[in-house]
């Protein structure tokens, strides 16, 4: 929970700045202090930054926080394909997830269950579990 409080601080911060950018852009405009000819697109391109870094990163984890405060998680259980790098993602059976880097990281092929946040696929709990597939047997 807290690690989600901060992931959604963290984009609201970035998008704030990339609000405060368009405005200092857009003063400059308004007061023709533009030098350049493509610096005077520089408000069009931060205000089209800023909508797809909404779009993309921070609404999601927006319309999680209904979910995340009153613990009403998605479930699922499957295999951990691959880890990210950085630590802060795993693909489970094709699927990317969030996840807190400083939580116990499951290996590579482990069959895992999780339950996440649905919007933003954030993971909030996982724990190893058992493969329940039975083969049949001739």
């Amino acid at each position: 929970m807290k690690y989600f409080i901060f992931y959604l601080m963290i984009h609201i911060l970035v998008m704030l700045v990339f609000i405060i950018i368009t405005i200092l852009f857009s003063e400059r405009n308004r007061k023709r202090k533009t030098k350049h000819g493509f610096m005077f697109f520089a408000p069009v391109f931060f205000a089209v930054l800023t909508i797809a870094y909404a779009i993309v990163f921070t609404l999601p984890v927006l319309m999680d926080i209904k979910n995340v405060s009153s613990g009403k998680y998605q479930s699922y259980s499957g295999y951990v394909e691959e880890i990210g790098q950085t630590k802060m993602c795993v693909v489970i059976d094709g699927t990317k997830y969030k996840i807190n880097p400083m939580a116990p990281m499951p290996e590579i092929g482990e069959y895992v269950k999780i339950k996440y946040a649905g919007s933003s696929k954030m993971i909030m709990e996982m724990e190893a579990a058992q493969d329940t597939t039975f083969e049949l047997v001739e």
